[in-house]
């Protein structure tokens, strides 16, 4: 056991007796075919395997994959850089790091460190977790002053408060891993990996997009307790006293691919339009104001 420990060799058992071979050490790299995660889609799947059941399968692997992705390029960017200034400790090759959130462990095995480089193999993100990953969870999450008493034999033995006791430092020392750092933030996914303006490149898009903030802008005002005050003034009195049946905005900043409302024959947004498009609408806000402020 002991050579087996100085050279990192595996035993292997003879028949599954108490006599053991040691085998050959273990290389500091994992030599594989390849050390990319594929994304499953449709172009690179059978039509057959969504027929036969595993599509739950397949959906976590894809999932699997796609997380894969992010955590890889977050640390491409930033491990080397965390490795040099002391946020993983004092890291060497073949040193294997488990990252845990509440849901997921990530196992990261240091293959490499250099001056300016770093290589290391990512591993143990599932969104299917196993009990295995559970059970590193609870033990990397466990309070060591739970149990924090005794002193050898001496379950009662008194300690220095803030301390722990000598069972507990043991215990903690006998382990073969140990917490380097309990805040260390990851960037693996941000809603601001999606820009919004490869949203409003479509049209039909945008035309959804301007037809909902126009709902909503009427929602918040017809719901709104300050109506009749805002009716009131001066400003918007005037406002409305130009408007009449026939009213027509040509503002130039309305399109016809964008606006609903946008009336072809008058080149611009009519009143008549803009009633028979949101006039239901409308309706529903005054229900929802009456039922508000029933006085």
């Amino acid at each position: 056991m002991a050579v087996s420990s100085l050279i990192s060799s595996p035993f292997y058992p003879l028949g599954g007796s108490t006599a053991f071979f040691i085998s050959y050490p273990r290389p500091m790299k994992y030599w594989e075919r390849h050390y990319k995660t594929n994304r499953l889609d449709d172009t690179n799947t059978k039509l057959g395997s969504s027929i036969e059941g595993n599509a739950a399968a397949l959906t976590l692997n894809n999932l699997n994959s796609i997380f894969y992705q992010h955590v890889e390029n977050s640390l491409r960017a930033t491990l080397y850089d965390d490795l040099v200034l002391g946020r993983w400790g004092d890291v060497k090759a073949g040193d294997v790091f488990i990252i845990a959130n509440d849901k997921f462990t990530a196992l990261i095995h240091i293959i490499q460190f250099g001056n300016g480089f770093v290589t290391f193999q990512l591993r143990g993100l599932e969104f299917k977790g196993t009990y295995c990953q559970e059970r590193e969870l609870e033990v990397i999450h466990e309070n060591p002053a739970g149990s924090n008493t005794g002193f050898f034999f001496l379950k009662n033995f008194p300690r220095l408060p803030h301390f722990l006791s000598v069972n507990a430092a043991c215990g903690l020392r006998w382990n073969s891993w140990e917490v380097v750092s309990t805040d260390y933030v990851l960037q693996t996914y941000s809603i601001a990996m999606n820009p919004a303006n490869t949203f409003f490149f479509v049209y039909s898009l945008r035309l959804a997009a301007i037809r909902y903030f126009i709902m909503s802008a009427m929602y918040f005002a017809l719901s709104h307790a300050k109506l009749p005050t805002w009716l009131e003034t001066p400003d918007i009195q005037a406002a409305l006293a130009k408007m009449g049946p026939d009213h027509v905005d040509l503002d130039r900043a309305f399109n016809r691919n964008t606006d609903v409302d946008y009336d072809e024959r008058l080149d611009g947004v009519s009143l008549a339009k803009f009633i028979s498009v949101f006039g239901e609408w409308i309706e529903i806000c005054l229900q929802k104001r009456v039922t508000l402020f029933p006085k």
